[in-house]
């Protein structure tokens, strides 16, 4: 909800492998790599390049164009219902699923193989999970 935010005011956004959410789309820099460096230097570029930072600013503000406040509104309603209510499986789910398309399979996997090499960056002991195996982890 915050990226609605700072987008609604064009200001650009660097982030850290986060590609499947569509609020990820127009003004945003996309990096799968989360080492303070990278991002300082994505930041850096951002605040030197005058032309850039507008072209990303008009980019975020023209996507949220069609998302609207009220979407908005209804979209931190129904967080804050969640969160009050618990947040179990069908409440959880239901609340970001309404919000995406139907994607591939083969888009699933990519999504999901980016989160992977995110995660096996942050957690070191995760190294040897594959994919099959995140796939086959139960909620239960």
């Amino acid at each position: 909800m915050v990226l609605g935010e700072v987008k609604i005011f064009g200001i650009p956004t660097i982030l850290c492998g986060i590609d499947y959410i569509i609020l990820a789309k127009g003004g945003t820099v996309i990096i799968y790599d989360d080492n303070p460096a990278t991002i300082a230097k994505e930041a850096i570029k951002i605040l030197k390049d005058e032309k850039y930072r507008e072209k990303l600013g008009r980019e975020a503000r023209k996507s949220m164009e069609k998302i609207g406040n009220k979407l908005i509104i209804k979209k931190w309603i129904k967080l804050l219902l969640s969160v009050y209510k618990g947040i179990d499986k069908s409440s959880y789910s239901n609340l970001f699923m309404d919000q995406y398309k139907k994607i591939t399979e083969k888009e699933a996997n990519t999504i999901l193989n980016n989160q992977l090499k995110l995660l096996k960056m942050r957690i070191p002991f995760l190294s040897n999970i594959t994919l099959e195996k995140l796939k086959s982890y139960s909620l239960k």
